[in-house]
C-alpha cells in the first residue's frame, strides 16, 4: 500500500501566475506556511512545478522560471513540508504550455485549418507527438525527481483534442496510409479515436517510467483521464486516479465509476464558490457535504485552494478547510479499505461515448454524458446503493451484479451482447433504453436490437417528433405517477413487442409531425395514442429485461421531471427482486453500501433541499450554494445478512442501534441524519 492510499487529507495550491505580476512568492514564510496546513489538518501538499503558460516556480534548467520568482519557491516548499511529516506532491502542466507553442509553433496542436490551438485562458496548447515531449517534459520530469524532495506527481491538461500538425499526420500515415480524418462520417474516424487515445496513453507511461525508473515509491496520476468523462480502462504506469467535481451530485457521479476501477482514486473539489475563479469560501457545511459524499463513494479527499501571488495562504480559509478536514478526520479510517458491494451498475461504454453519434473527439459536451447523468442522478435520488461501470469493468463482473442500466448504450461489443444475454437468462434484471444495442461496436447499424430476444420486441422505425407523452398503464409501476400523460422531451423509437407486455403507451402531441413550434405558451398537449409501447416487460429464462423506447435517462438529467423519476425508481424495483439494501428516505439522502474488513458499511449522506441540480458537472460553475441542511429524520433501512450482526452501529455518533431478524434481512431506523452517518454492521 502506497502512502497515496493512507493518507484522506490533501491540499491543491493553484498558482498559475501571469507575467505581469511582480514579487512572486516575496512574502512566503516557511512558519506560517505550516501553520496554516496545520491548522487545515492537511496530510499533503501540491505546489506547482510547471503551470499553464509554461513558467516554472522553481530553478530549472530545462524550463523557463517565472522572471518575477526571486526564489526557489518549490523547493522551499518541499523541504518545508518533509521537515514536518506532510507529504509533497508537483503539479505539471502538459498539453497546455504558452512559452513553448509561442516559441515553437510546429510544436503546437494545429486544428486542421492551419490555426494554433488555444486553450480558454488563450495559452497554447503544445502536441505530444512533437518533440515536445522528448525535449520538455521528460527532462524536466528528471530534472526534478533528480534534485527535489517529491513524494508524488500530478499531470494536467493531457488533451485529447484532434491534432492535424504534422507529427502527427506522419504518424497516422505512418500507420493507415492516409492523412487524419476532419469529419466524423469518414471511414477512418474510429480509428482515429483509438489511435488518439493511444497516443495520450503512451504519453502518460512514458512519463510514469520516467519517474519510477529513478523513484518507484513516487506516486504519478493525471487530471480527469480515465474518470467518468474518459470511460476507459486506466493504464497499469499509473499510480492513481483523479476527477474534479463541484458539489455532492457531482462528487457522487464521479466516485461512484472511479471506485470501480480498482486503484486509489481522489475527487477534487474546491473551497470556492464558483469553482476556481472568485477566491471565496464554500460554507463549512457545502465542504463537508462534498467530503461526506467522496467518502462515502470510496474516494479520498483533495480540496483546491489557490495560494496568493506573493507566497501566502488565506487564512479564512484554512479555517473553513479545518471544519471540513476535520468532519474527514473522524471518518477515514474505516474508509481504508472498503470496496463497493455490487448490486446494481449503471453501463457507461466507452463504445457508445466515443461512436460517430454521441461525441467529436476531446469535445465531452454534455450530450455525450447526459444519459449517464441521468441514470446516476434518478437512482441517487431513489435511495438505491448502485455502482458506475465502463465496458471492460463489466465484461470481468457482470455475473456479480443483479440489475445492469444500460442507458441509450447504443454501440455494444459483441462480447458484452453474448454476456448480457446469458445474465438475464440465468436471473439478471436489466433496464434498457433508446438505441441501446441498435448498433455494433464498429459504428453500423443493424436494423435491429441485438437484443432483441432478452428485450422481447422489434425496431420498427424512428418516431419523428421532438417530444412525447407517455401514459403509463400497469399498475405495478403507477406509484406516484397516476393516470398523468408524462412529458418526455427527447426522442423515441417506433418498437412492436415480441414477447414483451407492454406498460406504457406512447402519445403523440397535438402538433404536426415536424413542428418544432410551441403551443401557445407551451407545448402542445397530448393528443392520439401512437399505437406503439414505451416501457415494455419481457420475461426471458429466469431473468426480466424492461426497454424504454425513448430518452427518458437524458430527459430526467435535463429536464428533472419528478415523475420520470418515480417511473425509474418503480421499474428498479419491479424487476430486482433479490433485493440487497432498501432505503425508505427522501430523495436527499444517497445510500451506498461498502464492504470492509470485517464489516458492512452503509452509507447516508444528506445533500439537502439544494440537492438537485445546483452544480454542472462539465463547466465547472456553480450557481446557488445549500449553505444549509436541515437533518432528515425516522430514515428506514432492510439489509439483506446471511447471518446474525453482532450489532449495529450509527456512526460517528456510536450509537448502537435497534434491529430485528426477518428472514435474510435485518431491519432497523436510523433517528436521524445532519451530513454524513454511516452505519456498521459486524
Amino acid at each position: 500500500m502506497s502512502w497515496y492510499e493512507e493518507i484522506f487529507r490533501k491540499v491543491h495550491l493553484d498558482f498559475d501566475t501571469p507575467e505581469y505580476v511582480y514579487d512572486v512568492g516575496e512574502n512566503f514564510s516557511a512558519g506560517k506556511f505550516i501553520e496554516e496546513l496545520k491548522k487545515g489538518k492537511v496530510e499533503a501538499v501540491q505546489f506547482y512545478a510547471k503551470g499553464a503558460d509554461g513558467r516554472s516556480f522553481y530553478d530549472t534548467r530545462i524550463g523557463i522560471k517565472h522572471r518575477h520568482l526571486r526564489r526557489d519557491l518549490l523547493r522551499e516548499i518541499s523541504e518545508t513540508c518533509h521537515e514536518n511529516g506532510i507529504k509533497i506532491m508537483f503539479y505539471y502542466s502538459c498539453g497546455v504550455d504558452d512559452y513553448i507553442a509561442r516559441a515553437h509553433p510546429d510544436w503546437s496542436m494545429n486544428d486542421g485549418k492551419e490555426n494554433l490551438v488555444w486553450d480558454a485562458c488563450n495559452c497554447g496548447v503544445v502536441c505530444f507527438n512533437s518533440p515536445y515531449t522528448d525535449e520538455i517534459v521528460v527532462p524536466q520530469l528528471e530534472e526534478l525527481i533528480k534534485n527535489y524532495q517529491v513524494d508524488g506527481f500530478f499531470l494536467d491538461h493531457v488533451w485529447e483534442f484532434p491534432c492535424y500538425c504534422s507529427y502527427c499526420q506522419e504518424k497516422f500515415r505512418g500507420k493507415y496510409g492516409s492523412n487524419i480524418p476532419k469529419e466524423k462520417k469518414d471511414s477512418v474516424w474510429l480509428d482515429y479515436i483509438k489511435w488518439r487515445h493511444g497516443n495520450v496513453e503512451d504519453f502518460l507511461r512514458k512519463c510514469a517510467n520516467t519517474v519510477h525508473k529513478i523513484k518507484p515509491e513516487v506516486v504519478i496520476g493525471c487530471n480527469g483521464i480515465f474518470s467518468a468523462r474518459h470511460p476507459r480502462p486506466p493504464i497499469e504506469e499509473i499510480d492513481y486516479l483523479m476527477a474534479e467535481a463541484e458539489g455532492g451530485e457531482a462528487c457522487s457521479f464521479q466516485a461512484r465509476y472511479l471506485s470501480t476501477l480498482e486503484k486509489p482514486f481522489d475527487v477534487m473539489n474546491t473551497r470556492f464558490l464558483h469553482s476556481w475563479g472568485d477566491w471565496m469560501l464554500k460554507p463549512a457545511n457545502v465542504l463537508q457535504e462534498e467530503f461526506g459524499t467522496i467518502l462515502a463513494n470510496g474516494g479520498h479527499c483533495f480540496l483546491g485552494d489557490k495560494m496568493y501571488p506573493d507566497g501566502t495562504l488565506e487564512p479564512e480559509a484554512y479555517q473553513g478547510i479545518h471544519q471540513g478536514y476535520q468532519f474527514v478526520e473522524k471518518r477515514e479510517k474505516l474508509c481504508q479499505d472498503q470496496r463497493p458491494v455490487p448490486y446494481i451498475g449503471i453501463l457507461h461504454s466507452s463504445s457508445t461515448f466515443y461512436s460517430r453519434e454521441i461525441a467529436a473527439l476531446g469535445t465531452y459536451q454534455l450530450k455525450g454524458l447526459a444519459a449517464i447523468q441521468g441514470a446516476h442522478k434518478a437512482l441517487m435520488e431513489g435511495n438505491f446503493h448502485f455502482s458506475i461501470v465502463n465496458e471492460d469493468t463489466l465484461v470481468r463482473t457482470i455475473k456479480s451484479y443483479r440489475t445492469l442500466i444500460l442507458p441509450d448504450q447504443s454501440h455494444l461489443s459483441r462480447e458484452l451482447i453474448e454476456q448480457i444475454r446469458e445474465f438475464v437468462y440465468n436471473g439478471g434484471a436489466v433496464i434498457a433504453s433508446y438505441k441501446t444495442s441498435l448498433w455494433n461496436q464498429k459504428g453500423e447499424s443493424t436494423g435491429q436490437f441485438q437484443l432483441s430476444d432478452v428485450l422481447g420486441i422489434r425496431y420498427e422505425r424512428e418516431c419523428p417528433y421532438p417530444y412525447n407523452y407517455i401514459r403509463v398503464e400497469d399498475v405495478s409501476v403507477k406509484e406516484h405517477i397516476g393516470n398523468l400523460p408524462l412529458l418526455v422531451h427527447g426522442k423515441f423509437l417506433y418498437t412492436k413487442p415480441t414477447t414483451a407486455t407492454t406498460l406504457s403507451s406512447l402519445i403523440h402531441p397535438l402538433a404536426p409531425e415536424h413542428s418544432f413550434e410551441r403551443f401557445a405558451f407551451g407545448y402542445a398537449p397530448p393528443g392520439k395514442e401512437s399505437g406503439f409501447p414505451t416501457v415494455t416487460l419481457n420475461h426471458y429464462g429466469k431473468g426480466k429485461a424492461v426497454y424504454i423506447s425513448g430518452q427518458i435517462f437524458r430527459t430526467f438529467w435535463e429536464k428533472k421531471e419528478v415523475q420520470l423519476r418515480y417511473l425509474i425508481k418503480n421499474l428498479v424495483n419491479l424487476i430486482t427482486e433479490d433485493k440487497l439494501i432498501e432505503v425508505r428516505a427522501p430523495p436527499c439522502i444517497e445510500v451506498s453500501f461498502f464492504k470492509g474488513k470485517a464489516t458492512y458499511i452503509a452509507h447516508l449522506v444528506n445533500h439537502g433541499s439544494g440537492m438537485s441540480d445546483i452544480y454542472e458537472i462539465l463547466d465547472g460553475e456553480t450557481g446557488h450554494v445549500n449553505d444549509y441542511i436541515l437533518p432528515v429524520f425516522g430514515i428506514q433501512m432492510k439489509i439483506k445478512l446471511q447471518r446474525h450482526p453482532e450489532k449495529v452501529t450509527q456512526m460517528p455518533d456510536e450509537r448502537d442501534l435497534s434491529w430485528r431478524r426477518s428472514g435474510n434481512y435485518i431491519t432497523f431506523e436510523v433517528p436521524s441524519v445532519n451530513i454524513h452517518s454511516w452505519i456498521v454492521i459486524q
